[in-house]
């Protein structure tokens, strides 16, 4: 299962230093997983001599796989010293990389001609539009985000690598905020020291439970339950783990 912008899979993930926990999952964090591919990228692009479709084309299918669609070739054509190309192996390839890097190529062609095939590309000003904030104690992300003055979806979309309502409890971490929402999140960080007053519990949910029993069992309510977790409604699954708020008292 290969997730985040570069679709990493756990194994490949792991060797380049991508955490995967219960809390958090590098895989789609967005800074996090851009460095690592542009390392296993430079990596490929070094076991491929130097071919960067050659690289592409392990990215996808796997180096073992180029490898042995450029074995099949030297063998079927008698070429055993050839450096066969991308378009040489390519029938030999798994069919979803046959196609992987011919429509790289192509969109990378139609963007460099837009105007010849009449495509109108919205321009992006080329700035930064984040910064990251690095945070040494747990925090609720919902309560980053209406500081910071973001919507939880935008939060949402610049941090897709924490999978719970809170930060992970073992710092440092980093988030994304739009530089200009970031000043006046860090100003409030700076200024008030609860914000990081977070007294949760797990629970881990078993067969015949409601919200309405765990709730009365933590002394908390069902609705702070729901917020805390995301939950549109009462409907929970045995098996699953829930952050349960716990009062200070």
């Amino acid at each position: 299962s290969a997730v985040g912008l570069w679709r990493f899979i756990p194994s490949t993930a792991h060797m380049y230093g991508l955490d995967q926990n219960w809390w958090y999952d590098g895989r789609q964090d967005t800074i996090q997983s851009t460095n690592a591919a542009l390392d296993y990228l430079q990596k490929l692009y070094t076991l491929n001599g130097n071919d960067w479709l050659l690289s592409l084309a392990s990215y996808n299918a796997g180096i073992g796989n180029v490898y042995k669609a450029i074995k099949k070739y030297k063998k079927k054509h008698n070429l055993p010293e050839a450096n066969p190309s991308f378009w040489d192996i390519q029938s030999y390839l798994p069919q979803e990389t046959q196609s992987y890097v011919p429509q790289l190529l192509a969109v990378a062609h139609s963007i460099n001609h837009a105007e010849d095939f009449g495509i109108n590309l919205e321009p992006v000003e080329n700035s930064p539009f984040f910064t990251e904030i690095e945070l040494k104690q747990q925090i609720t992300l919902s309560k980053v985000a209406k500081l910071s003055g973001i919507t939880e979806a935008q939060f949402s979309l610049l941090n897709p690598g924490y999978l719970r309502p809170t930060t992970p409890p073992k710092g440092p971490f980093n988030i994304l905020l739009p530089i200009e929402n970031a000043e006046s999140f860090q100003q409030v960080l700076a200024e008030e020291n609860n914000l990081f007053d977070i007294q949760w519990t797990r629970h881990k949910i078993k067969s015949g439970d409601s919200l309405g029993v765990i709730a009365a069992n933590y002394h908390t309510s069902r609705q702070a339950i729901q917020a805390l977790n995301g939950l549109k409604d009462n409907r929970i699954r045995a098996g699953k783990t829930l952050l349960i708020p716990v009062p200070a008292q």
